[in-house]
């Protein structure tokens, strides 16, 4: 179990991420904490991480205003990138509130 403080610290940006590197607009202010990116989609808050290797992805995503979090963790076999990136953008876009 982590300490709330340790928390904190893990999602406090420590690092600026190059403007335009998420290659979407309404994603502004990209940064590194220790080890979760931190980025203001249509001005809401989300911290989040990915990994993938051969026949593995996932993801987590976090909205701390609105408690609600994304997981998504599942084997592929190939050209899964596009349902990936398409269900992940429903979700921010359609079930993530952008009200702050």
């Amino acid at each position: 179990m982590l300490k709330k403080n340790s928390i904190e610290e893990m999602f406090t940006p420590q690092i600026a991420i190059a403007p335009g590197a998420d290659n979407r607009e309404n994603i502004s202010a990209s940064q590194m904490g220790l080890t979760f990116f931190i980025s203001h989609v249509d001005g809401m808050k989300l911290i989040s991480h990915s990994g993938s290797q051969n026949g593995f992805l996932s993801h987590i995503y976090l909205a701390p205003s609105q408690n609600m979090a994304y997981v998504a963790a599942y084997n592929t076999a190939g050209e899964t990138r596009t349902l990936d990136r398409e269900l992940k953008e429903y979700i921010i876009e359609n079930i993530f509130t952008t009200e702050e």
